[in-house]
């Protein structure tokens, strides 16, 4: 057993010097940004589908995944994913690193968390910048930033 201990610290100690994270299981993901809802899950998917659509963006899908759950035999709280964009940004980012088509279009999940609250979240867009070369679009990742900060806030008010 200590041989086993001695493995896994070492071990540990590797990934941590190869710079690799170790998160505990309850670490709040980074570059995620999450906003509590005074509205249901269904109704703050509703919302945020009307204000997107009237703002011009594309919506392309709205996948239910509670009902999915339920169509496997499982239980989920509702949970929501919304996929939207806009294809002159998105192409805009996709000309300084084509790959970053594998993070778009924008998704926002809309659930209900233990406690019974209807949440938003979303990957914030400067994440993109650490994932690939989009150096050169600094300007349209701090614009899709604040946008989606402001389409999030408006269908989340009273």
């Amino acid at each position: 057993m200590k041989h086993i201990n001695k493995i896994l610290l070492l071990l540990s100690l590797f990934l941590v010097a190869a710079g690799f994270e170790i998160k505990h299981p309850n670490t709040p993901a980074t570059g995620l940004i999450n906003k509590e809802s005074p509205y249901s899950v269904q109704e703050t998917t509703a919302r945020m589908v009307k204000i997107l659509k009237k703002k011009g963006l594309k919506v392309f899908n709205v996948i239910n995944h509670a009902e999915g759950a339920k169509n496997a035999g499982m239980d989920l709280r509702p949970t929501t994913v919304i996929v939207f964009g806009n294809p002159k940004v998105g192409t805009q980012l996709m000309q300084c690193d084509q790959r970053v088509g594998l993070a778009l279009p924008m998704k926002l999940l809309v659930w209900e968390n233990k406690a019974g609250k209807a949440m938003m979240g979303y990957t914030d867009p400067i994440e993109l910048k650490e994932k690939f070369d989009l150096k050169d679009c600094s300007g349209v990742l701090g614009k899709m930033q604040n946008a989606l900060d402001k389409l999030t806030n408006a269908a989340l008010s009273k």
